[in-house]
């Protein structure tokens, strides 16, 4: 037997009988852990770019007036929403918890 047959067969069998049901969770839970999962994944991805490509995404306030002596700033915008909507569907995930 084919190893890709068998875990095709494997998979559907486990998907049809319902495997992944999680009856502890409503369905804002769900939601609120995919955007969790999601937004950690974009922090990490962003973190890295961002540490990996210095100078690539500066912003240079030398060319505003009155500015001497300037440092380059690099801020990782993407990244800090990412996080803030980690902490806020993380919060959301206990806030919408049922009641029992």
């Amino acid at each position: 037997m084919n190893i890709h047959v068998f875990l095709s067969t494997g998979i559907y069998h486990l998907l049809t009988r319902k495997a992944f049901k999680f009856p502890i969770m409503n369905n804002i839970q769900k939601i609120l852990i995919m955007v969790f999962f999601m937004s950690v994944t974009i922090f990490i991805i962003t973190g890295y770019i961002f540490y990996s490509y210095q100078g690539q995404f500066e912003f240079e306030p030398s060319i505003w007036k009155y500015h001497k002596d300037y440092v380059d700033i690099n801020t990782n915008w993407l990244g800090i929403i990412a996080f803030g909507n980690s902490i806020a569907s993380l919060a959301g995930f206990f806030l919408f918890k049922d009641k029992k």
